[in-house]
């Protein structure tokens, strides 16, 4: 399944960042948030992924990575992360509804 395209061709990461049912969580509400305008933490994605923490951040590193969401501090308090989908990963996140649909 090829989801999104950069200029060298897909991110492997990106198939299995989404299909993955745990990432696919944190996608998920990265994508229900960004449509309501609220910020999502790094710690409440680890806890939207049903996962430990270092694994969640391994995810988030790759999601990083591959270009689908990007850190912002938070500006009331710099101990927080918060994690936001790029315009990359809204279309992929939306591809992949389109293709669940499609089937």
């Amino acid at each position: 399944m090829r989801i999104a395209a950069g200029a060298s061709g897909p991110c492997p990461a990106i198939c299995s960042a989404i299909c993955s049912a745990n990432r696919r969580g944190m996608l998920l509400d990265l994508y229900v948030q960004k449509a309501r305008a609220r910020p999502v933490s790094v710690h409440s994605l680890c806890i939207a992924a049903m996962v430990p923490p270092t694994t969640a951040l391994r995810w988030i590193y790759k999601l990083l990575a591959c270009g689908l969401v990007e850190r912002r501090r938070c500006e009331r308090d710099l101990r927080v992360v918060h994690i936001e989908l790029t315009g990359r990963g809204m279309t992929a996140i939306e591809a992949h509804f389109a293709s669940t649909q499609a089937s």
